[in-house]
């Protein structure tokens, strides 16, 4: 006798592998979803520090703002100056260079809460005094 089509069985398998296939692959998707916003808040942050920096690198060296710690200002992700808690919290500090005289290290780090956690990113650098 000749069978036509799938037993029950059959097809209890065959939609617990379509199930379990199904759900590895919206992991892995959300996993993408979730790095990819991960990254553009790291590409916020770095262009919010490079900007603080160029604001600071202009400045005369016995510019207060360049000596000691200073912050946090609070600005959003087009780099705009915000009130907002959310926001990417920036922070800097200007010492001298412990081995070089006249030359000053700037620090700029950027805080910002993603998820559940806090990242943050730094940026160093350093100029010459006048």
């Amino acid at each position: 006798m000749r069978r036509r089509g799938a037993t029950l069985v059959e097809l209890l398998i065959a939609f617990g592998v379509l199930a379990a296939t199904s759900t590895m692959t919206t992991s892995a998707v959300l996993s993408y979803l979730s790095a990819g916003e991960g990254q553009k808040h790291l590409t916020h942050a770095m262009g919010i520090a490079q900007s603080k920096v160029e604001d600071l690198l202009v400045l005369y060296a016995d510019d207060p703002l360049l000596d000691g710690a200073h912050g946090p200002e609070r600005y959003d992700a087009a780099g705009a100056p915000t009130d907002s808690t959310d926001a990417y919290q920036v922070s800097w500090t200007g010492r001298p260079h412990p081995g070089l005289d006249g030359l000053l290290v700037l620090e700029v780090s950027v805080t910002w809460t993603e998820g559940l956690g806090q990242r943050s990113f730094a940026i160093e650098t350093a100029r010459t005094g006048p």
